[in-house]
């Protein structure tokens, strides 16, 4: 099953803004940078980190994770982790919403909002599991952004005007275990890609007859990224049916397409609408990163130099300047 491979697709190394441009090393001695490496602490308990696959940090160097509290629970036999934000040597608790317990924080967009999860004080009738739903804090307030019906939700990104991505849990069957593919959270209903706006859920839909969809980014115009099911045929070569990525805008999925294979997912999206990622060739035997253009009829490949530079086909991300993704990523 590809479970690892769409984990690792959703984020990693930022592509360097001198990618088309020539290596001026070459005329002038390398010059050595000096870095400080700063340990955020934790809230009392013995651990803290963040997420691997979000913007954890803006550019006033505000970060955002989770850390274990002092607080002990007997009942899992670990410690109680709340969601922090991280600023000029502070860091900030961010609790639970009434009657949760632990939180995690995802992603924080330059205003300061901070989008993760937080317990709620419920359990999901179906998995016994304590429920969890997409939150934001915002200038002091905690806001629970809600559900589909089903005990859980999550987002991925945030972006400068408040909107997040993510995916939420609706009560519909589904024999295909999405939440936990994707999750690794057993979730018997549907997840669904959403988009939270200035207060109210926006059901992104499936690809085809997909069943199950997740968002992963959202740009500052409003457009999402994210992968879908396409349709309830489970593939031999995966286990589970075709997982396509997308791209959304103005209420319309596209289907991005995959490079020949049945699997493949999203690592960015820049606000031009392009979208970068990976994706199985014919076989499913490997995977190549690609790059798609809103209008394109399939993905591309990326160019060997490119992706010389990049670490791995499922470790990639898309850069928001103009100059990168344009002039590297050509078809094959």
């Amino acid at each position: 099953m590809k479970s690892t491979n769409l984990t690792c697709i959703t984020l990693a190394t930022l592509l360097a803004f001198a990618i088309a441009t020539p290596l001026a090393g070459q005329q002038q001695a390398a010059k050595h940078h000096n870095y400080k490496v700063i340990d955020v602490g934790t809230l009392g308990g013995p651990t803290s980190g963040f997420n691997f696959n979000s913007r954890i940090i803006n550019r006033k160097g505000v970060a955002v994770g989770g850390a274990d509290t002092a607080v002990f629970d007997p009942n899992c036999g670990c410690f109680v982790a709340h969601g922090f934000r991280w600023e000029d040597g502070l860091l900030t608790d961010l609790g639970p919403l009434p009657g949760g317990a632990n939180t995690f924080a995802i992603a924080i967009n330059s205003p300061g909002a901070v989008a993760g999860i937080s317990e709620n004080g419920l359990i999901d009738p179906i998995t016994g599991a304590p429920a969890f739903v997409a939150t934001v804090w915002k200038n002091g307030h905690i806001i629970d952004l809600g559900t589909f019906g089903g005990s859980f939700s999550l987002p991925n990104d945030i972006n400068n005007r408040g909107e997040a991505a993510g995916g939420a849990e609706n009560t519909i069957p589904d024999s295909f275990n999405f939440g936990g593919f994707t999750l690794g959270l057993p979730s018997p209903t549907q997840w669904h890609a959403t988009l939270w706006q200035h207060g109210t859920m926006r059901d992104l839909g499936t690809l085809g007859d997909g069943l199950d969809s997740v968002a992963l980014f959202v740009n500052e115009h409003g457009q999402a990224a994210g992968f879908s099911f396409t349709n309830s045929i489970v593939n031999p070569e995966t286990g589970i049916p075709t997982v396509d990525p997308f791209f959304w805008e103005n209420g319309q999925m596209v289907d991005v397409g995959t490079l020949g294979g049945v699997f493949g997912g999203v690592s960015g999206l820049n606000n031009k609408g392009q979208v970068i990622g990976a994706s199985d060739l014919g076989g499913d035997l490997k995977s190549h990163p690609f790059s798609w253009y809103r209008g394109a009829d399939r993905p591309w490949y990326l160019r060997r130099a490119a992706r010389n530079i990049l670490v791995s086909a499922s470790s990639i991300a898309l850069v928001t300047r103009s100059a990168s993704a344009g002039q590297v990523l050509r078809s094959r």
